[in-house]
């Protein structure tokens, strides 16, 4: 993406964004699923809220400021892309690590009480 980028070309700009995006639908579909699991149903909607919202601090806060470190370091633009991708790699392995919640109710007792 990132070559695609330094082109300078405003074509393969948007190629680049069309590609980025469809990474980051990959990513993002089964998040809410994942998230949803993660949780009882009775502190379901806390834990993830509080989950996504220190995710967005670190990711948000940090991420672009490593970035401009990295790219200021460097000279290189496509540099972000390996710190990008490191971080892709650390993510994967901990996705890998969350297991699944056997026993877990995934509903509200009131759900189940309106179901039977």
């Amino acid at each position: 993406m990132w070559f695609l980028i330094d082109t300078g070309d405003i074509f393969m700009y948007f190629l680049a964004l069309f590609l980025m995006t469809v990474g980051l639908g990959l990513s993002y579909g089964p998040q809410a699923a994942l998230y949803a699991e993660m949780f009882p149903a009775d502190v379901r909607y806390s834990g993830v809220s509080i989950g996504y919202a220190i995710g967005a601090i670190f990711g948000g806060a940090f991420a672009p400021m490593i970035a401009d470190l990295v790219f200021k370091s460097t000279g290189q633009s496509w540099t972000i892309g390996l710190y990008i991708l490191g971080v892709t790699i650390i993510s994967l392995v901990a996705v890998s690590l969350v297991k699944d919640p056997k026993g877990v109710a995934l509903n509200t007792r009131s759900n189940e009480v309106i179901a039977q």
